[in-house]
């Protein structure tokens, strides 16, 4: 559904930042938080003095209507959900631009060869994992991988992202999916597994935070969210949450970066991208965000003690160019015979 709603620019010098003189004018489109924002502005400009950047802000939805419509008045869309991206390449409004920070493979395809024409870059992850309170379900108890889940101890008792609503829920679907065939080449193991997690299901939820009150309140014993999620609310004060990142692998949701086709700065905006990599920028985003940098090195002196449970994950593998041609098409099926069953 269309969303209308104006994207209201944030200039550098309301972010603290210079004016903008004769240096070249660059506009980033991003909805991430604003302390990571003036700390990236601060870090680029003090290295580029002569470019004046700026931010505007918009929903994904009405930026992606402003690209297809050929009005986007931005160069780079920076920190968007990868199906976003996935859809704006498959549009033709993304530029072919490189990353000096991109991994080898970065965009692979299906037969698992780097993408050498690469329209977005991956920038941050973060997995989805088992959340609970532990106040009620103690940590030896919990479960440590995806089988646990389906155990009868949790029988109507998790809560799950809704896949046809939210980025994390389709990107579970999409990520079974992928793994199915990767493993046997069976696309109906992986619609079977997501219809024995969905027997698990007392409800699908729309944003993590409902899935956190239901924990909290006892309606739930078991709710699938993002770490950085789950992180974000054991910062705010909810320190019986708790959660587990499925041994066997998981589901990474993933946020990128992109150069608009046709951007009058691009030169600049290739110099914006290239800055992400840095050390700076990937401790700032780890510290507001609680995403994990693909690229550059977190000074992990400048967190918080306590920032975040220690558990390292495996990724399941996401090759981006079977998903951009047949999630939505896996999300109609899991809607027809998962969801109604």
């Amino acid at each position: 559904m269309a969303i209308a709603l104006a994207a209201a620019t944030l200039t550098a010098s309301a972010l603290g930042g210079c004016s903008g003189g004769d240096r070249g004018r660059l506009v980033v489109r991003t909805d991430l938080p604003d302390g990571l924002r003036e700390a990236v502005e601060a870090s680029f400009e003090e290295r580029h003095p002569d470019i004046d950047l700026h931010f505007s802000e918009a929903v994904v939805e009405a930026t992606f209507e402003e690209l297809t419509a050929g009005d986007a008045d931005f160069d780079v869309w920076w920190g968007v959900p990868a199906r976003a991206l996935l859809r704006a390449e498959a549009s033709g409004v993304l530029a072919s631009n490189s990353a000096i920070w991109a991994p080898p493979g970065d965009g692979a395809s299906e037969d698992g060869s780097a993408d050498t024409d690469p329209r977005w870059h991956p920038w941050l992850t973060t997995p989805l994992v088992v959340a609970f309170d532990r106040t009620v379900v103690s940590i030896s108890d919990a479960p440590s991988d995806w089988i646990d889940v389906f155990h009868h101890a949790w029988f109507e008792e998790v809560r799950v992202p809704d896949p046809a609503s939210t980025q994390e829920g389709a990107t579970l679907v999409g990520a079974i999916v992928v793994e199915a065939l990767r493993d046997d080449d069976d696309l109906n193991r992986g619609f079977d597994w997501l219809a024995r997690l969905h027997d698990q299901v007392d409800a699908y939820v729309t944003d993590s935070g409902a899935a956190v009150d239901a924990l909290r309140r006892g309606d739930a014993l078991l709710a699938v969210m993002s770490r950085a999620e789950a992180e974000a609310a054991r910062r705010s004060g909810r320190d019986w949450l708790h959660y587990r990142i499925p041994t066997s692998g998981t589901p990474e949701l993933v946020m990128g970066v992109a150069v608009v086709e046709g951007s009058p700065s691009s030169e600049a905006a290739q110099t914006f991208v290239d800055h992400l990599g840095s050390d700076q920028v990937a401790t700032a985003a780890k510290l507001h965000t609680h995403w994990e940098p693909v690229a550059g090195q977190v000074d992990g002196a400048s967190l918080p003690p306590d920032f975040e449970l220690p558990q390292s994950w495996r990724a399941f593998d996401q090759t981006f160019d079977t998903l951009a041609v047949e999630l939505d098409g896996w999300l109609d099926r899991w809607e027809r015979e998962v969801r109604t069953r």
